[in-house]
Order: C-alpha cells, then sequence, then structure tokens
C-alpha cells in the first residue's frame, strides 16, 4: 500500500519526479509493482473462472434468480417487478417451456443466467434454440461470464441434436454486439424481421 501511495505522489509532484527521474532503481521498482498487480489481476481472473460452475437451475434457485431476472428487465428500462419476475420463471420452468444455465462463482452466488426458448424450423424439420435471455451481474462483467453461459447453451443445441441458435439484440448494444461475433454467432444479413405486438 506504501508504495502504491508512493507512486501517486510521485505522478502528480513535479519535484518529487525531477528528484527521483535520473533514479533508474525508483523507476524500476515502480514498474516492476505494476507489471506483478497485473499479473495478479490475470490470475484472479483464470482462477475465478476454473472456479465459476455453470449449471441448470434448480427450484431452491428461483429467489436469486427472480432478483436477477428483476434486474435484467431495468437493465432494458422495464419497471421493476420482482414477484411477476418470480411468477414468470415458475411458469417457465413448471411447464417447461425453456431451459435456464446459472453462473455460480465461488462463494455459492448466482452472478448470471441465460434462458434459452425451444422453437422449430419447419424447413430442416429440427428445433431451434432461441437465446432469449443473457445477464451477467455488473460486478462480474469483463471475466468471460457472458462467454460461459453461451457455451453453455451451444451444449444444450449439440445435446438435443438441434439445428442452431437464434437471438436478437439492439443496434444500440454496443457490448452484445462485440460479443456474439466473438462467440461465433453472424449476423443475418439476408433476412428481414418483422413483429407484431398485440397491444
Amino acid at each position: 500500500m506504501i508504495i502504491y501511495k508512493f507512486i501517486i505522489i510521485y505522478l502528480i509532484n513535479p519535484d518529487l519526479r525531477q528528484t527521483y527521474l535520473p533514479n533508474f532503481d525508483v523507476i524500476s521498482l515502480m514498474l516492476s509493482v505494476v507489471y506483478t498487480s497485473w499479473q495478479q489481476a490475470e490470475t484472479n481472473i483464470r482462477t475465478n473462472k476454473k472456479q465459476m460452475k455453470i449449471r441448470k437451475i434448480e427450484l431452491n434457485d428461483i429467489k436469486n434468480l427472480s432478483e436477477l431476472f428483476n434486474d435484467y428487465r431495468i437493465f432494458y428500462e422495464m419497471e421493476s417487478d420482482l414477484e411477476g419476475a418470480k411468477k414468470f420463471l415458475l411458469e417457465r420452468i413448471k411447464n417447461k417451456e425453456s431451459e435456464i444455465f446459472v453462473a455460480e462463482n465461488p462463494e455459492n452466488n448466482l452472478i448470471g443466467f441465460v434462458q434459452m426458448y425451444p422453437i422449430f424450423s419447419s424447413t430442416r424439420m429440427k428445433r431451434l434454440w432461441l437465446l432469449n435471455d443473457l445477464f451477467v451481474v455488473e460486478n462480474h462483467r469483463g471475466l468471460g461470464v457472458s462467454v460461459l453461459l453461451i457455451n453453455k447453451a451451444k451444449e444444450l443445441c449439440i445435446e438435443t441434436n438441434s439445428c442452431g441458435i437464434v437471438l436478437e439484440t439492439a443496434k444500440s448494444n454496443d457490448v452484445g454486439n462485440k460479443l456474439y461475433p466473438k462467440a461465433g454467432f453472424s449476423m443475418d444479413l439476408d433476412h428481414n424481421y418483422y413483429s407484431w405486438n398485440n397491444k
């Protein structure tokens, strides 16, 4: 902690920089601290990813999942409705209308989820999966959790002998529009998609 304070003071204090700039040992020490910290951060990320568990949802997860699902809806500018979220998810699970996988950190906290809806392709005469919901809590973003959840969705597709996964995201979703191509998805430029809302 002391060396970090020194680095900060060094950077903002011109007199200190002038005094110590010729001192190669000081420069080397500062660079060493920064590099070691970066290495430790990378190690922590790799360790967390290895210890992270991606698994199918269980009924006793419903309370925590409902909170995540509620946050997910708020993220998309919907009004908070925790009870509605719980009811909606229970119906999907009990009626076997979707497949939900959750990401669980080493402390056994749910930090993300993916929800898949089964649909069918008539032309290919096979099942198709709609990746409808993907969410990771803010303090765990950037650690590869989304990729792990997407990979689990791909496993489901393979295990059910389905022809693929489709999804949609807003043009303004910069993170998603960078994530999905990296995860192996391609943008469909050959078809137009339309919607009709029953208000």
